[in-house]
């Protein structure tokens, strides 16, 4: 199977990416959409965690792990899907969360991560370098470019080409 961008709305945009802010490490990319618009899993895995406390930085967030250590991770929830649980099997467009803005949001997103666990620390990489192609037709929000003519613009970027 194919992964598949986590947000299924056409108004794909990247509203804050990855790396150094103002308020110190962004580890993942914010992703424009609605309170309650379908969040769905990337690829085939498993339910790992689900974060259920709203006043936590994370919010309402589901974790999810996939083949060869790889796990994403999907923050500022409103909401899960009824039945979800830990330890359930996921499909590419299985819908894990509802956009939101719960926990250390400034309005209804989706802030996703993925990486890998190293001696049991997770380890951030950046989704748009490291899930080449995913994000091709994704805005950049406050540009005209895409992530991919982004891409091709800073290909000898070495912190941007960064992969796991």
């Amino acid at each position: 199977m194919r992964m598949v961008p986590p947000t299924l709305h056409s108004d794909r945009v990247v509203t804050s990416t990855y790396g150094v802010r103002d308020d110190g490490p962004h580890n993942g990319v914010d992703l424009r959409a609605a309170e309650g618009d379908s969040i769905v899993s990337i690829d085939v895995g498993s339910v790992a965690e689900i974060l259920d406390d709203i006043s936590s930085p994370a919010g309402l967030a589901v974790y999810i792990d996939h083949d060869g250590g790889l796990q994403s991770r999907y923050m500022h929830g409103s909401a899960f899907p009824e039945g979800i649980q830990v330890g359930q099997r996921v499909e590419p467009g299985s819908v894990v969360m509802y956009a939101g803005g719960s926990g250390n949001s400034n309005g209804s997103h989706l802030h996703f991560e993925i990486g890998h666990m190293v001696d049991g620390e997770f380890k951030h990489v950046d989704p748009l370098i490291s899930l080449s192609g995913l994000f091709d037709d994704y805005k950049i929000k406050g540009t005209k470019h895409t992530v991919e003519s982004m891409l091709s613009d800073q290909q000898d970027d070495k912190v941007l080409r960064q992969s796991f």
